[in-house]
């Protein structure tokens, strides 16, 4: 059995990071994901070195936990936009949720073909009972914000997520993984380069 371990990385207006994490203590959605059949761990931690970023470590007992999860996220995502809405660490669904959504889709994708992933994951979240609210939010998604706010490539997987959601078409998706699997190829290239020549030193 694999137990699956996501790193989830937020970054948050200047100064906020600590207010950020005691507001989802307080609104209760960490103790609502640690109570979900297979998860092993949900920690938000505090970056020494950036202290602008939060880091999410999550660990699920197997793929079939964090299938069930993809709908869970989709349910606390929501919950936690309602409940922060006005608070400052609020942004738009389509922003936040759609990027977590995206991340944690991403976990499939290294298991079997990207089209099969999103079929899966599409049943997935027509089952949580909000999917009628992710089409509604997919229809507000602006792909230039989605870039500003996540980065072009993280951006990209969750504009191509919406559009299947909406279409049943998966080529934006597709063609935002491949670049996502090209960039994190040629970045493990360079660290290879970087660190080979520097044991020749």
């Amino acid at each position: 059995m694999e137990t699956i371990v996501l790193h989830v990385t937020y970054t948050c207006k200047p100064a906020q990071a600590p207010a950020f994490v005691q507001a989802v203590k307080a609104a209760g959605l960490q103790d609502t994901v640690r109570a979900e059949d297979g998860c092993l761990q949900y920690d938000y931690h505090l970056s020494c070195e950036t202290p602008d970023t939060v880091v999410l470590l999550e660990r699920w007992r197997d793929a079939a936990a964090l299938e069930r999860q993809l709908a869970g996220m989709l349910r606390m995502v929501r919950r936690q936009e309602e409940r922060l809405r006005g608070s400052g660490f609020s942004e738009p669904f389509y922003l936040y949720g759609g990027t977590a959504l995206a991340a944690l889709l991403w976990s499939f994708t290294a298991r079997e073909p990207a089209e099969k992933a999103l079929a899966r994951a599409v049943r997935s979240l027509k089952g949580s009972g909000d999917w009628d609210y992710l089409t509604a939010q997919a229809r507000l998604a602006d792909r230039a914000e989605l870039r500003r706010w996540c980065g072009r490539r993280l951006g990209d997987q969750a504009g191509g997520l919406f559009r299947y959601v909406l279409t049943g078409d998966p080529a934006d998706y597709c063609r935002a993984l491949a670049a996502q699997e090209r960039f994190t190829a040629l970045r493990a290239w360079k660290n290879r380069l970087f660190h080979g020549r520097r044991g020749e030193e």
